[in-house]
């Protein structure tokens, strides 16, 4: 989960870095595309919304429909002296069709079978929300957290400056004899640790 978290953070961390007016929906929004967990979820829903109506259909009626078309030519030769001609011909044409309609009236398997459907689709869709929740909470946090970050380099950047520019001043300071060299020291030590942050 922490590594997963992590992925979603450093994605979230170069997508503020390279849009500068990303807003907390479309960082949300492609987080939804790219998060497997919730992917996974998603798809796990899908597939269990429709084991619902494949397990109905085993309680429905099965109608089943089957037809048969037969065209029949039949010709009569007629033999006179060695000439043979066709004297006549007769067309018999056949059609059939059948339905079929069965339904059974009691199937318990089949009624259990839809009430475990249902059962998975509720479990599903809880799991799904689980991790749409999930995915909302650890993209809001990251997304804060990035622009906590980017306001804190600038206000360190800010702050590196302007020690940077007293630092100048200490170091005139002292080279005209105005303050001890301890001044330069502290100086040059608040300058050093905003350069480490």
């Amino acid at each position: 989960m922490k590594k997963h978290l992590a992925a979603i953070s450093l994605s979230l961390f170069t997508t503020l870095a390279c849009a500068h007016t990303t807003n907390l929906w479309q960082v949300y929004n492609q987080a939804k595309k790219s998060d497997p967990t919730f992917q996974n979820a998603r798809a796990t829903w899908l597939a269990a919304k429709q084991m619902l109506p494949m397990s109905v259909a085993a309680v429905l009626p099965t109608v089943s429909a089957k037809g048969d078309f037969v065209s029949t030519v039949n010709r009569v030769k007629a033999n006179a002296g060695g000439i043979s001609a066709i004297t006549g011909e007769f067309n018999a044409i056949s059609r059939t069709l059948a339905f079929t309609a069965t339904q059974p009236i009691i199937n318990f398997q089949a009624f259990a079978g839809v009430k475990v459907a249902r059962s998975q689709v509720k479990q599903a869709a809880a799991v799904y929300a689980a991790a749409k929740q999930t995915l909302i909470t650890s993209v809001a946090k990251d997304y804060f957290n990035v622009l906590l970050a980017k306001d804190t380099l600038r206000f360190t950047r800010a702050e590196l400056r302007a020690t940077e520019r007293q630092l100048d001043q200490a170091k005139q300071r002292y080279k005209v004899g105005l303050v001890a060299i301890t001044n330069v020291y502290q100086t040059q030590a608040q300058y050093d640790t905003i350069v480490a942050e």
